[in-house]
């Protein structure tokens, strides 16, 4: 791995440069949290597995007396996850560590805390993204013939709810949530219907709490929550033409679950930093001995998640509802 050398660094040895490091542009992460989490204990291995109950039959045939009926089966489910361990490291040179003006050690941390919240986000996002509950906006074939016409729009969002409520999957107290992309947002915010209820608050939407929905900052309607990301899942070049196809994520609690493992928990991911809770840090000073780097030319900084995984429990809890986005 090549060395973050002081000589490298041409931005902090100009002569003069404002001394206030600017915010890095990053995605927001709201999807962590959002399912059934659980860490496994110490000692019990690095498999979890989730069980569930399938409901039983309405008893609708009448009892005859003095004859009990045929008992019932009870059937359980099961879904099995392993963890996996991810991380990312860097070398800072000694000359740079002492030397540049900017905080190296303490720049680089931030940014890997960031980078981590960031990374098992994207591990979930790719588990769901391949969930089996699937609707093509307008009702088109498939995701090969979705084209920029076929958008998200007010229409789509009353089928998602269709589906999800026919499929009895629940709520959460607020109501379904869901994960669109900020150009799928320009689309739901050119819907004239949406407009209509933002500006004379018609029923389905709830505008507690100075939600703006002309802003598309927030959104709640037509029974969802709308969250907002550009991690949202996009298949390039998927659809008809090549057009890119994007995916809603329209779902209920305990659609997914996350599992960190208990020795060294991830937890939840902040969501005005990006950085993930429990985290393990690494830093490694330019002094330390090392028969690697026997003159101590170089510190490392870097994160390590000891193990997380992500899956889906119950397919027909959430839906990914793929569409185009007008150009």
């Amino acid at each position: 791995m090549a060395v973050n050398t002081f000589a490298g660094m041409t931005n902090q040895q100009r002569t003069h440069y404002s001394m206030i490091l600017l915010a890095r542009l990053r995605p927001s992460t709201p999807m962590s949290g959002q399912g059934m989490s659980g860490s496994i204990a110490r000692g019990q291995g690095t498999t979890i597995q989730w069980r569930y109950l399938a409901p039983f039959a309405r008893a609708t045939t009448p009892l005859t007396e003095g004859s009990p009926p045929a008992a019932t089966a009870m059937v359980w489910t099961k879904v099995e996850a392993t963890t996996a361990q991810y991380g990312a490291w860097t070398k800072i040179s000694d000359l740079a560590m002492t030397q540049a003006i900017d905080p190296q050690v303490a720049a680089a941390t931030a940014a890997f805390g960031e980078n981590a919240g960031q990374t098992l986000h994207t591990v979930l996002i790719n588990i769901l993204a391949a969930g089996t509950n699937i609707r093509y906006a307008d009702g088109v074939a498939g995701r090969s013939s979705v084209a920029t016409s076929n958008v998200l729009d007010a229409a789509e969002i009353r089928r998602a709810r269709r589906i999800l409520t026919g499929a009895n999957a629940k709520g959460y107290s607020d109501g379904y949530h869901a994960l669109v992309h900020p150009y799928s947002m320009e689309n739901l915010n050119a819907d004239t219907t949406i407009e209509k209820v933002a500006q004379f608050g018609a029923g389905g939407v709830s505008n507690s709490g100075g939600v703006d929905l002309l802003k598309g900052v927030v959104m709640q309607y037509g029974g969802f929550q709308f969250m907002e990301s550009t991690d949202a899942p996009v298949f390039a070049g998927a659809g008809s033409g090549a057009a890119d196809v994007y995916g809603a994520l329209f779902f209920g609690p305990d659609w997914f679950g996350e599992v960190d493992l208990a020795a060294a928990p991830v937890g939840t991911i902040n969501a005005d930093t990006n950085k993930a809770s429990g985290i393990t840090p690494i830093v490694i000073p330019a002094n330390s001995d090392d028969k690697s780097d026997p003159l101590n030319q170089y510190g490392v900084v870097g994160w390590k998640a000891l193990g997380y995984v992500a899956k889906i429990l119950q397919q027909e809890r959430g839906l990914r509802l793929e569409h185009g986005v007008a150009a």
